[in-house]
């Protein structure tokens, strides 16, 4: 594969970015995502108590999974033949758990990391692995 056809997903919960390495291997962002309900209080969410015989689950983690499958929706509609996920642990978990099986055959690399603060110019220490790799297999990386 060639870089033009790699992509980095960095994401969390609540905000996720495309980044593509360019011919020189800079990388950019070319898109962003950010949930709507990011910042809401639980009971804005919808409701805390559960019904009588409903679990009890928080607000959050349920807007938290929405957000991960919103995030792997989008990846589905990219161009990219390859792509590495960035994330923190839980979030990785759940844009996993959420990608079709056709996608996830797409990811060859998984860092458990937040990366998403972080600037374009800062993130090739970071990924260098995979963008510097003068040919990838699959999973490298992990």
């Amino acid at each position: 594969m060639t870089l033009k056809n790699l992509g980095f997903v960095l994401a969390d919960h609540e905000h996720a970015r495309l980044v593509r390495p360019a011919a020189n291997h800079a990388l950019h962002t070319q898109w962003r995502l950010d949930s709507a309900k990011a910042h809401q209080a639980s009971h804005d969410l919808g409701t805390d108590r559960p019904g009588r015989f409903e679990p009890r689950t928080d607000p959050h983690e349920q807007e938290g999974r929405k957000f991960a499958q919103l995030v792997a929706d989008e990846l589905a509609t990219l161009d990219c033949e390859e792509f590495v996920l960035v994330a923190p642990a839980a979030a990785l978990g759940e844009i996993e758990a959420a990608l079709p099986l056709a996608m996830a055959k797409r990811v060859i690399g998984r860092l458990q990391k937040d990366l998403l603060g972080v600037p374009d110019d800062a993130l090739q220490p970071h990924l260098a692995q995979w963008v510097d790799a003068p040919k990838r297999g699959p999973m490298d990386g992990e």
